[in-house]
């Protein structure tokens, strides 16, 4: 199965080059722009990148939320209506064979406040994670694991960085082992280079961020990553 990954695309979807013989698309979260749900857009600009994904033509369409997807959250989204889409929520599905699960949840942003749909804190975000099934081959989570592609700038003026993403999440992770663990959430910045791929040696699963856009603006950096499982 050859499938795409892309996530962040912050209303610069129309912008992505469409990849050809791809048999599922995933998205991993970051459909609307960081203010949306302040200035109350949310909903129309998820609709129109969701109209967008729904018209692709690949045969499976995968879509997880994520931090800025606040229409979803909000239930303004009616998810059930989209047959052409898997919307998943906690949740699992199997194609041809293939166990893919979702989840949105983030911790609360040191990016940018601005991100808060389907936030917990770590604890909670344990919660969550325990309920990813052990036989799950891709997963596909908006927050990264820590420590894998999951830099940002450190908000003190410097060029250092940190990472951000989820310590229980990388447990979950590292312990179950999927084919491909996929994520957004963190995207590049001047000098950050999170957009990419990373094999473990130790258990061979490969981490991806499917950012497509740089933190600051919605310009249009990454086309996604394809893989072949």
């Amino acid at each position: 199965m050859k499938i795409w990954l892309i996530s962040d695309t912050r209303t610069a979807h129309e912008r992505l080059s469409i990849p050809k013989d791809i048999d599922t698309v995933c998205f991993i979260g970051g459909a609307c722009s960081k203010g949306s749900y302040k200035t109350g857009t949310s909903s129309y600009e998820f609709l129109l990148f969701l109209n967008w994904f729904e018209a692709l033509d690949i045969e499976h369409k995968i879509v997880v939320p994520g931090a800025v997807d606040r229409a979803v959250e909000n239930g303004n989204i009616n998810i059930n209506g989209h047959k052409k889409v898997d919307f998943l929520i906690d949740s699992a599905v199997i194609i041809d064979g293939i166990k893919f699960y979702g989840s949105p949840f983030t911790n609360y942003s040191k990016i940018n406040p601005m991100r808060n749909s389907f936030v917990e804190n770590e604890f909670g975000l344990a919660e969550k994670w325990n309920e990813i099934p052990i036989n799950t081959d891709v997963l596909l989570t908006h927050m990264p694991p820590f420590g894998i592609l999951d830099k940002v700038a450190k908000q003190d003026n410097t060029l250092l960085t940190e990472s951000i993403g989820s310590k229980s999440l990388r447990h979950k992770s590292f312990k179950i082992a999927p084919k491909v663990h996929a994520f957004g959430h963190t995207l590049d910045d001047l000098n950050v280079l999170n957009g990419g791929s990373y094999k473990s040696p130790s258990i061979g699963t490969v981490y991806i961020n499917a950012s497509c856009t740089i933190e600051f603006g919605n310009k249009l950096i990454h086309n996604g990553i394809i893989m072949d499982i």
